[in-house]
């Protein structure tokens, strides 16, 4: 560490970023001046290539990781899809079982109705032959009672 004197002391900090670039030769108000070659020297010259390989490594194991994790994910949403898939396919089959349902139930309400129209067409036709039927009887109850009152006159 460098020893501090009354002129450094009154000026202001460096921040990391500034250090650093100041360290690797880049003027950090010049972004142009930062030469990819020479901070790569520079880093190997100044930290080792010990550094860089392990930088490499654990860039290359999140690589990996991030790969893995993509290929985890294409994975699940291939199995939701297919999922997905047998859903549709089960509801399109109970969609196609349902409209078959109503289908037969329609032609069976068809048929009811038909069924019912020709009840009410007998029914008219029996009301017919009830009301002759009890128009007759009147008659003959009439008839009757005239027979017995004639019978009491002659008796």
């Amino acid at each position: 560490m460098a020893p501090t004197t009354s002129s450094t002391k009154h000026q202001k900090p460096h921040s990391p970023a500034q250090s650093l670039a100041s360290r690797y030769g880049v003027n950090p108000t010049r972004p142009s001046s930062a030469n990819p070659a020479t901070l790569v020297s520079s880093l190997q010259s100044s930290i080792g290539p010990h550094f860089l390989t392990i930088v490499e490594t654990y860039t290359e194991n999140l690589k990996a990781d991030y790969e893995a994790h993509y290929k985890d994910i294409l994975i699940e949403k291939e199995k939701l899809n297919e999922e997905n898939k047998a859903k549709i396919s089960k509801l399109v089959d109970r969609v196609s079982y349902l409209e078959d349902e109503l289908s037969d139930q329609r032609v069976t309400l068809e048929v009811f109705r038909e069924a019912h129209g020709i009840l009410e067409v007998k029914h008219l036709i029996l009301e017919k032959e009830h009301t002759g039927k009890k128009g007759a009887a009147e008659k003959l109850e009439t008839i009757q009672k005239r027979l017995l009152g004639l019978v009491k006159d002659w008796e």
